[in-house]
């Protein structure tokens, strides 16, 4: 309790208290204008419609958010500039451009990597492409990539890699939880920062709000660590804030990276156990890719903290490798979202596999009948979702999912615990290993980020790693799904109509 009062939770609180307030005394004051009030906002919902029905937004969302502005035109205003920053906020625009820009900048194609990729598999070719397009993301075939299948194995190999560590440590995080975990991992970088290595932390204010006590970065900066908050939560009604760094990346030396879907906290390693089991995995790569982690981290720092960084002095170096990989940057604030179109590519050009890990499925008409098709054209699609939920609510939209896909033949198992997870691995041959869930938020709202991976050996073991963890969970049948009360149908139907703000 002590914990929580001296924390920023109760200044948040209280400013948001603040503006509703304020907003509760204008209603009151203008009320003998209420006619006229009624009038103009009317005409400003008719503008915003049009422009939401013009927009290159998602169906969906779209839809949902036409329904709302006409139902409640002032309440459905207020709420669409507050979550749906990504075409109207300017500075998010320029966060995200300059980020971009830096990327593209750093990050070059070797066409003969691309040529002989070409000829192993048109379909990892094309994707590539796209992310080459899109995301200024160039394929590697010189990099070795290890898959870490649990929390534990993934913070016990980079702890490792950190004592190693000679010239630079580059952390970026959405959450970081003073525990034991933590506590190791500072003693290292204090230890790193003394022996004359860089040390720079970036993590993301509000997914640090409850975490992190408040003005930490300046503690960070007094033992001689470079650290930056994302998008420091000083006021709350504002649509940039909407906005947060989901990405989790690790760096060191340029020589080995790490991603996935761990952020630094105790509960990722089963010191603590908050929701049954917590399962989580991510890669470790070394070689070529590891730039291409460098300059995303980089891009966003620099974006962030207004520097300037010699960044081809991080450079790293190409090895061995028996496959291709292309780590990759989503950005929110653009006119297309990379994450959900790298996912909705392997899912629609799947043969034989679709398996998915997530912690959250919520999602949209076009992933609902990507993936209806694949498993009624005889694809074996499977999901694994948590058994023991961290958000009740939106455990109860996720839920609200399945029905459908259940009905086209999709097999969904609940672990026996918190899956944690953001994989997916097609045909045994294609996968995708980040920081994206399967929600609206994570797909649109945030930066993320992934490796796409083609003819790897590390994909052979997360395909292994799903069949163990479905082994470890309990399948969702439709007789199973059915047997659900109907308040509680009703419930999920009601919490699915409003998933666009999960």
């Amino acid at each position: 309790m002590l914990k929580l009062l001296f924390s920023r939770v109760p200044f948040v609180v209280l400013v948001v208290a603040i503006q509703v307030a304020g907003i509760a005394v204008m209603f009151w004051v203008f009320s003998e204008y209420v006619m006229w009030f009624y009038a103009a906002s009317s005409l400003l919902s008719i503008v915003l419609v049009l422009y939401i029905a013009n927009s290159n937004g998602n169906p969906s969302f779209k839809v949902f958010w036409l329904v709302v502005i006409f139902l409640v035109p002032i309440v459905g205003m207020i709420l669409y500039l507050m979550m749906q920053g990504t075409s109207i906020k300017k500075k998010s625009k320029t966060l995200s451009g300059h980020m971009m820009r830096k990327i593209e900048r750093y990050l070059e194609q070797d066409e003969a990597v691309l040529k002989r990729l070409k000829k192993e598999s048109s379909v990892a070719a094309g994707q590539v492409q796209y992310l080459r397009s899109k995301a200024a993301a160039p394929v590697y075939d010189g990099t070795k990539v290890e898959y870490l299948a649990s929390g534990e194995e993934y913070f016990a190999r980079m702890i490792r890699e950190m004592k190693k560590a000679e010239k630079f440590i580059f952390m970026e995080y959405f959450t970081i939880s003073q525990g034991e975990l933590w506590d190791e991992i500072l003693e290292i970088l204090k230890e790193k920062v003394g022996a004359g290595v860089e040390v720079r932390i970036m993590y993301d204010d509000l997914g640090c709000l409850k975490t992190l006590p408040f003005g930490y970065v300046k503690r960070l900066r007094r033992m001689g660590i470079r650290a930056v908050a994302f998008n420091p939560l000083m006021s709350v009604v504002a649509a940039r804030f909407n906005h947060r760094d989901h990405r989790k990346i690790t760096v060191i030396d340029g020589r080995v990276g790490f991603t996935g879907g761990a952020n630094i906290g105790d509960e990722y390693v089963n010191v603590v156990e908050k929701f049954g089991h917590w399962k989580d995995a991510g890669v470790v790569i070394q070689g070529d890719a590891v730039w291409s982690l460098t300059v995303m981290f980089l891009a966003l720092w620099d974006t962030v903290s207004g520097g300037r960084s010699d960044d081809l002095k991080y450079q790293s170096e190409a090895m061995e490798s028996d496959g291709y990989v292309a780590p990759f940057a989503s950005a929110p604030t653009r006119d297309y979202s990379v994450a959900p179109t790298v996912y909705l590519n392997m899912i629609t050009k799947a043969t034989e596999e679709v398996f998915i890990t997530t912690p959250y499925l919520i999602l949209d008409d076009g992933f609902v009948m990507a993936l209806r098709n694949a498993a009624e054209s005889g694809v074996d699609v499977r999901i694994i979702v948590p058994g023991v939920p961290d958000k009740k609510v939106v455990n109860m939209a996720t839920k609200a999912h399945y029905k459908y896909l259940l009905e086209s033949g999709v097999k969904i198992y609940e672990y026996n615990g918190f899956m944690h997870a953001k994989t997916l691995v097609v045909d045994g041959e294609f996968a995708v290993v980040g920081t994206v869930n399967l929600d609206y938020r994570s797909l649109y709202l945030h930066f993320e980020c992934g490796v796409y991976l083609y003819g790897c050996g590390a994909i052979r073991d997360l395909r292994k790693d799903f069949l163990d963890s479905v082994g470890e969970s309990k399948e969702i049948t439709r007789l199973v799904y059915g047997r659900a009360s109907l308040i509680v149908r009703m419930n999920r139907a009601i919490v699915r109509a409003f998933s666009a703000l999960m």
